[in-house]
């Protein structure tokens, strides 16, 4: 009986570490993804002012 108790301690704990690391993953990838998103918004100011200092020429 206290084995199956042990157990059952046991499957939690592992249930509970693996919920917090996927936890962890799924913030890590919204930070990749925001810094993604803000990486191809800045390339699109650089290719803007390249433009318009093309234009001037």
């Amino acid at each position: 009986m206290a084995e199956d108790f042990d157990g059952a301690l046991a499957a939690i704990a592992a249930r509970d570490r693996c919920q917090r690391h996927a936890e962890s993953e799924t913030e890590h990838h919204l930070v990749l993804d925001v810094l993604c998103i803000l990486g191809v918004v800045a390339l699109g100011v650089v290719v803007s002012l390249v433009g318009k200092a093309v234009e001037k020429l």
